[in-house]
């Protein structure tokens, strides 16, 4: 094919049959569109998305004509942008044509060109009026933003990172030693003990996170699970049939196969890596 994109080209590589676009199976990039699309919808962080990617570009193409392929996306994004602007019925397949061109032209951004993307977007928004693509524009902004200012996801609950909050996923207790943590009781000591240009960084992503976590809790009582063994252990008199009791409670407590128990009984809402039985147990 030639440097120079036709509308007939655009047409053929448009279509629903084809399976490669200059030496890339369709399939691939739509995988890889895929997983970009769940970075978008913060399912995955960025550094989960550029791993993914990475895996699946290592089984494309190692060459490919990158010309043709940019000349054909711009072509294709112009007869999109035309078809939408005129008021006609936007082009869905030119769309979907510049998307795959686009994957195989580009991977995930790294911090330059996240920055360059805040660029982009704030310059946009000094121009935008219309509130739903505003709307859009901000909450874009705000994902790129926080990909850029954290080492990973952040928690929707806290705007505190899950990396701060998988260091309580125990809590010391000075009876039992150590008590696993529900979500909502590491978050509560997370936000009372992170440092303060980390909490400046949560509130500006999450302003409402004290009511947010309020009202997560509720009435629960975050302590219950531990409640009953601290208090037989506390009370127990030394040389009593009772403080054998407690010993006895104590090393089961502290049994390998309780503590992978008690992981699984409070791993509701942590990440899959932090709420694995044993995963962090110390």
């Amino acid at each position: 094919m030639p440097n120079e994109i036709t509308p007939a080209d655009l047409v053929v590589l448009a279509g629903d049959e084809v399976s490669e676009l200059f030496r890339w199976p369709v399939s691939l990039l739509d995988q890889i569109l895929e997983v970009e699309g769940l970075a978008g919808k913060r399912v995955i962080w960025i550094d989960e998305w550029r791993r993914r990617d990475a895996e699946l570009r290592a089984v494309g193409p190692k060459r490919f004509p990158r010309q043709q392929a940019e000349a054909a996306r711009q072509a294709a994004l112009e007869v999109w942008l035309d078809s939408f602007t005129c008021g006609e019925e936007a082009d869905g397949r030119m769309r979907r044509l510049a998307g795959r061109l686009g994957a195989a032209l580009h991977g995930p951004p790294d911090a330059l060109a996240l920055r360059e993307r805040l660029r982009r977007i704030d310059g946009h928004l000094v121009e935008e009026r219309d509130r739903r693509l505003r709307a859009e524009s901000e909450e874009h902004r705000d994902l790129v933003a926080q990909w850029l200012a954290a080492p990973g996801p952040l928690d929707d609950v806290t705007g505190l990172p899950w990396e701060l909050l998988a260091c309580y996923r125990w809590l010391p207790d000075p009876v039992l030693g150590q008590v696993p943590a529900s979500i909502n009781a590491a978050r509560e000591r997370a936000l009372a003990e992170a440092p303060e240009d980390t909490l400046r960084l949560a509130r500006q992503f999450r302003p409402d996170a004290a009511a947010s976590l309020a009202a997560a809790i509720g009435d629960l009582d975050e302590t219950a699970l531990a409640t009953f063994p601290r208090r037989l252990v506390e009370t127990a008199e030394r040389g009593t049939q009772q403080a054998m009791l407690a010993d006895e409670v104590l090393a089961l407590w502290q049994a390998p196969a309780t503590r992978r128990f008690l992981l699984r009984e409070t791993a509701r809402g942590w990440p899959g890596h932090v709420q694995e039985p044993g995963a962090t147990t110390p």
